[in-house]
């Protein structure tokens, strides 16, 4: 990050790399504190206009701040990131600026925390099921992460605004993030059911038994070993030469990440869970600790505020538009999607709750019983609430959610209110 008395200028974009190293999008530079330390200045109330926003930024210096994303210009997975920072940039009148380096350009995935203590990013993506030891509680989430429906609309906003409570609710969690130098603006951000991806139909018991499965993280291992799976680990690199020749029969992933990761072409055949499920893949989106504390006042309420913008720029586009992008993939390559045969439901069952079973016993927590239940409560209130008082509801699967799925008629005004009200209004920097 930057900060000094120049003009506002135009945001720079960082050449565009093959982002086939990561599955996953967004990282970004920024800095804040747990305690909301800021370097100062007016503050703005919350609902202002984008006017008091300018107005209380003007006296501030020009703010450069350094986002990446794994995707390309325009691309789906490129489009939260860049909404967000026109966003922020247009709403402060162009006192922070945010500066875009595309296919993850500044570091993978797994460097993310290390690049936003050494200040290479300002704020960026954290995935905790890359490095469990390091972030245990947030891991123990990531394990319990199959809790709640698994669809395209309902289960997905549920489970954002769910878990995001969770984590929030569990201070464990976002001081193992601060303990890293890393404030999380959202220590859970909007993800998707992970399916697996196949080179011909794996739904039932005895197709799964005896077949090897790429995989992201230990959880997934247990999830796919209890299904009589043989589960390895590859690079993104290695995955699609690995599924053309045989090596290995699956991939588990969401549907989207198939296709962003080039994969769909030789294993068209997606395997998903509406019930019993495999774990999701979470992520938080942080902000370095010093940069943070180095931003005016007014600059971090902004950041926070426009969160709304980025949680809708991942639904619309990381999410939905990728699964029918991924669809597209499915079809002109002859596959399919499918939900698990009946045994494999059951094994998936069985060991989730094995799953749920350790994570109550962890010593990650101070209380795991406690973590388990008011998470699962906290995931089926707002299930209640996205179904029930918002009126949500899915009109098909996965496998048809291109003939149903209409961004248009998909208001999510509603939703992203109540999560401000409900859950993120709290956090905001004072």
């Amino acid at each position: 990050m930057s900060i000094n008395q120049s003009h506002p200028g135009r945001r720079r974009t960082v050449p565009f790399a093959l982002p086939l190293a990561t599955a996953l999008l967004l990282s970004a530079c920024v800095q804040s504190t747990s305690d909301g330390a800021s370097a100062g200045g007016p503050g703005v109330e919350h609902g202002a206009s984008k006017e008091a926003y300018v107005d209380a930024l003007a006296g501030a210096g020009q703010v450069t701040l350094t986002m990446q994303t794994a995707g390309s210009p325009g691309h789906y997975t490129s489009r939260a990131t860049e909404q967000y920072a026109e966003t922020v940039e247009e709403w402060s009148g162009g006192t922070v600026e945010i500066e875009i380096a595309y296919g993850d350009a500044v570091a993978p995935a797994t460097e993310i925390p290390d690049a936003l203590a050494d200040g290479r990013l300002d704020l960026g993506l954290v995935l905790p099921l890359y490095d469990p030891s390091r972030y245990p509680v947030n891991n123990a989430l990531a394990d319990i992460s199959f809790l709640g429906t698994h669809s395209p609309v309902v289960g997905t906003l549920e489970t954002t605004a769910g878990f995001l409570e969770a984590a929030f609710d569990t201070p464990e969690l976002t001081e193992e993030l601060e303990g890293e130098g890393i404030m999380p603006l959202l220590p859970y951000a909007p993800t998707d059911s992970v399916g697996m991806a196949c080179t011909e139909p794996r739904t039932g018991a005895d197709e799964l038994h005896g077949s090897q499965v790429r995989v992201s993280g230990s959880v997934h291992g247990e999830q796919t070993e209890a299904l009589g799976m043989t589960p390895v680990s590859l690079s993104y690199e290695e995955m699609y030469e690995a599924l053309q020749r045989g090596t290995i029969d699956c991939a588990a992933a969401a549907l989207w990440v198939g296709e962003f990761a080039g994969f769909l072409p030789v294993a068209p055949e997606f395997t998903v869970g509406s019930e019993a499920a495999l774990s999701r893949i979470p992520y938080s989106l942080g902000i370095g600790m010093s940069t943070w504390e180095d931003l005016p006042l007014a600059a971090q309420q902004l950041l926070h505020d426009r969160l709304d913008v980025f949680i809708e720029g991942m639904l619309r586009h990381g999410i939905w538009e990728g699964i029918t992008e991924a669809l597209e993939a499915v079809d002109e390559n002859g596959g399919s999607v499918r939900g698990y045969g009946a045994q494999a439901r059951e094994e998936l069952h069985a060991v989730n709750e094995t799953i749920l079973d350790d994570v109550r016993a962890t010593d990650a927590l101070a209380d795991g019983e406690t973590f388990v239940r008011d998470t699962r409560e906290s995931v089926r209130h707002w299930h209640d609430v996205v179904t029930g008082e918002l009126g949500y509801a899915d009109e098909g699967g996965y496998g048809d959610f291109a003939e149903w799925y209409s961004p248009a008629e998909i208001d999510l005004t509603p939703f992203l209110d109540r999560l401000d009200s409900d859950v993120l209004r709290e956090q905001r920097p004072d």
